[in-house]
């Protein structure tokens, strides 16, 4: 089988970034609450597998069914909520496809898909999360933007984890940046959030990726 990530090296080192944050992040939260994962990109874009496992929405799916399985056999019943959103309707016929096998509420694990814009999305989305653990993954197909406004209420709560990949040319080394030294946007976008938000690197590749887990420093213990 050749290699599905064959001049997809970035894609490569953001899938396994992805894949080993989401399973120390869930076994860690499945502890204590139930999980909302929402990716507000889904794609599919560019996968080269029939069975989408080179696609985040994919990769997200069965790390997560694997933690709550093993969960389960500690004695923890936890729930786990996804929700998939993707513009293109192209696209998002191939993600509701791929997902829906996973649906399955009687057994815990919810997944729901959306047509349309992320951000018109936010209220649909705060009523899946209801009580649990949000996690949220922004992952655009190039930053074209999209009303920042709209999407504050996705993250004022007492928890909530949030990873962003941003798309960079430059090969300056960003060990710890506050939001000011990123854009202004951003700024205003994050002072809805308790105590001091700093942004830390978790991926860094020349002319390639940079991701970003970004959490208000006083608000939660993980």
């Amino acid at each position: 089988m050749s290699d599905p990530y064959w001049e997809r090296e970035q894609t490569k080192a953001k899938h396994f970034i992805l894949k080993h944050y989401l399973e120390a992040l869930a076994f860690k939260v499945l502890t204590f609450s139930d999980i909302t994962y929402v990716d507000g990109f889904s794609g599919p874009w560019q996968t080269q597998t029939e069975d989408f496992a080179d696609s985040s929405f994919m990769i997200a799916l069965r790390v997560l069914k694997d933690a709550q399985r093993r969960m389960a056999e500690r004695s923890i019943s936890r729930r786990i909520r996804c929700f998939f959103s993707e513009e293109d309707p192209v696209a998002y016929a191939r993600l509701k496809a791929a997902v829906e096998p996973f649906h399955n509420p009687a057994e815990g694990f919810e997944v729901t898909t959306y047509c349309g814009k992320f951000e018109d999305a936010v209220d649909t989305i705060n009523a899946i999360i209801r009580q649990s653990f949000p996690l949220i993954f922004i992952d655009p197909t190039g930053w074209k933007g999209y009303p920042l406004d709209k999407l504050k209420p996705l993250f004022v709560r007492p928890k909530c984890e949030v990873v962003i990949n941003f798309m960079y040319s430059s090969s300056t080394v960003l060990h710890t940046a506050t939001i000011q030294t990123l854009s202004p946007r951003w700024t205003q976008f994050w002072v809805v959030r308790a105590g001091v938000t700093v942004w830390t690197p978790i991926c860094r590749a020349e002319q390639q990726s940079k991701s970003f887990s970004a959490r208000p420093s006083s608000q939660h213990g993980i």
